[in-house]
């Protein structure tokens, strides 16, 4: 789904909302299952710049994802990969929408 995704961490301490709104990425979000050799229940959200997951994703993997429908949109809660090992909190709010003329979720 197209969608604009906004990061509402940086790590791990919560952004102000105008710098968080400020940080909105477009892009295609997929939430798929996170590889070949790992268990069915593991998850992993992607936010990509076409609709075609062979290319880099945009911003850091959300790994173990949850989503909440809010206002205007969801949020997806989970864990971005900090290290080797480390792993800290990350949410996404994402606002799903046609792209508009300046390839913007509207």
């Amino acid at each position: 789904m197209f969608c604009t995704v906004y990061r509402l961490y940086r790590h791990a301490e919560r952004l102000p909302p105008e710098i968080a709104r400020a940080g909105g990425v477009f892009g295609w979000l997929l939430v798929t299952h996170r590889g070949k050799l790992s268990p069915q229940h593991e998850l992993v959200a992607r936010l990509y710049p076409t609709p075609k997951a062979e290319v880099e994703s945009l911003i850091p993997e959300l790994w173990y994802p949850t989503l909440k429908l809010v206002k205007e949109g969801f949020l997806i809660a989970g864990h971005e990969a900090a290290g080797a090992k480390e792993k800290v909190h990350q949410r996404w709010w994402c606002v799903p929408g046609p792209m508009d003329d300046g390839g913007r979720a509207g």
